[in-house]
C-alpha cells in the first residue's frame, strides 16, 4: 500500500488545521503499513473532528464576531474567518467522519479490498485543497452541483433539482451552504449510507428542499452552528423529522425575493 504525500500542506493553511491534518495523515499511513488497527485509527479520527475542528470552527466564530468592522482591513478580516470557520465546522470535518466511518465498515468487513478501498478514499481527499472554495457559480443547478460533488466518492447522494429560473446569487449560495449542512449532518449524527436530495418551486416561487437520509438525528437535537445556517436560508422556515425508522427527512422552504 501507498504512502500519503503531505504536499499540500502549506504554511498558508491556519497552523491548527494542519496539525489536525497531520494526525489524519499519520493514521492512514500506519494503516497502510499495517502498524495501526483501523478501528482504533476510526476512534482517533473521529476524536479529532469532533474535538479538535469543532473547538476551531467555534473559535473563528467567536474571532469574527469579535472583530471591531472599522475598516476595510477589518471587514476583510472578518470575512476570512468567517469562511474558515464555516468550512472548518462543514467540510473538514466531514472529511475525518466519512473517513471513520468507512474504517469502522472496513473493520467490520475484515477484507484488504475494504481496507485498500478506505485508503484510496483518503488519499483523494487528502489531495484536495485545504482552503475554503471561492464560489463562482451563477445558476442553482451549478451551485448545489458543486457542494454534492464532494461527497459522492464517500456515499451516494442523489440530487433532482426541478427549478428552471434564475435565482438571485445570494440566495443560490445560502442554499448551497444549507445543502453541504444537511450532508454534514448526516454524516455526522445520522451515520448514513445514502442522501437524496429534492428540490422544487412553488407557487408563490419559493424553493422547496426536502433532504432524506436513511440515518436518525438526534433525539434532542442541540442548536448550534447547522440551525443558525438553516435559519439564515429559510427565515426560520424549516423542519427535521424521523419519518420512520432509519429515514430522516430535513424540510427547508427558502423565499427567493432578497429583502429590499
Amino acid at each position: 500500500m501507498s504512502d500519503i504525500s503531505e504536499s499540500n500542506l502549506s504554511t498558508r493553511i491556519p497552523r491548527d488545521i494542519q496539525s489536525s491534518f497531520e494526525l489524519l495523515t499519520k493514521e492512514i499511513h500506519l494503516i497502510s503499513v499495517g502498524r495501526q488497527d483501523p478501528a482504533i485509527a476510526a476512534q482517533n479520527i473521529r476524536k479529532e473532528a469532533a474535538g479538535g475542528l469543532r473547538s476551531l470552527s467555534h473559535r473563528y466564530w467567536k474571532q469574527a464576531a469579535e472583530t471591531s468592522l472599522t475598516d476595510f482591513a477589518a471587514v476583510e478580516k472578518s470575512t476570512h474567518l468567517k469562511k474558515w470557520a464555516h468550512y472548518t465546522h462543514g467540510e473538514l470535518q466531514s472529511r475525518f467522519l466519512a473517513i471513520a466511518l468507512l474504517l469502522d465498515q472496513a473493520h467490520k468487513a475484515r477484507t484488504e479490498e475494504a481496507l485498500q478501498k478506505v485508503i484510496e478514499v483518503a488519499q483523494e481527499l487528502l489531495c484536495q485543497p485545504i482552503e475554503p472554495k471561492t464560489i463562482h457559480q451563477q445558476s442553482l443547478h451549478e451551485e448545489l452541483d458543486l457542494r454534492v460533488e464532494l461527497w459522492n466518492c464517500l456515499l451516494p447522494i442523489g440530487l433532482v433539482c426541478e427549478v428552471h429560473t434564475d435565482i438571485p446569487l445570494p440566495i443560490v449560495q445560502t442554499c448551497g451552504l444549507a445543502v453541504e449542512e444537511a450532508i454534514n449532518n448526516a454524516l455526522k449524527h445520522g451515520a448514513t449510507s445514502g442522501i437524496e436530495i429534492k428540490v422544487r418551486q412553488l407557487e408563490d416561487s419559493s424553493l422547496e428542499f426536502v433532504i432524506t437520509n436513511d440515518g436518525d438525528h438526534p433525539v434532542a437535537p442541540i442548536r448550534g452552528m447547522g440551525s443558525a445556517i438553516y435559519d439564515l436560508a429559510t427565515g426560520g422556515d424549516w423542519s427535521l423529522t424521523t419519518a420512520a425508522p432509519h429515514r430522516t427527512q430535513l424540510r427547508l422552504r427558502v423565499q427567493t425575493v432578497l429583502p429590499c
